[in-house]
């Protein structure tokens, strides 16, 4: 997924048809986010204001990575997620519920679409 040459919202339809976790996915998150990579010391990092991190986050197949995702969107008041179903879904701040193969990925459609919508 090359970030520059998509819309928010394709990306968001290939998040909501992706059929696993993916890393080129994580790495279109983390772009989506602000996240930049950068060298200190000669070690390679990605950089989320003052975080950093050795690697993408794992956006796509943790939860807690999602969540990363979905505070960058905006403030969070309430949320849930499913586990164990197919396809998972989650919601955040009461807004719609968005389905994806993980619980993770249904996360990152969550953020995605607050973040195209400017919530």
């Amino acid at each position: 997924m090359e970030v520059a040459q998509m819309s928010i919202w394709q990306i968001i339809d290939d998040f909501k048809n992706m059929p696993e976790p993916d890393r080129r996915a994580d790495k279109t998150i983390a772009e989506i986010i602000g996240m930049r990579e950068k060298v200190v010391g000669g070690t390679q990092y990605w950089v989320l204001g003052e975080k950093l991190f050795h690697r993408v986050p794992a956006f796509t197949s943790s939860v807690d990575a999602a969540m990363i995702a979905v505070e960058i969107a905006g403030p969070v008041k309430s949320g849930g997620v499913t586990f164990g179903l197919s396809p998972a879904t989650a919601t955040v701040n009461d807004d719609e519920y968005c389905e994806g193969a993980t619980p993770a990925i249904a996360l990152c459609v969550a953020a995605l679409i607050r973040m195209a919508r400017g919530k």
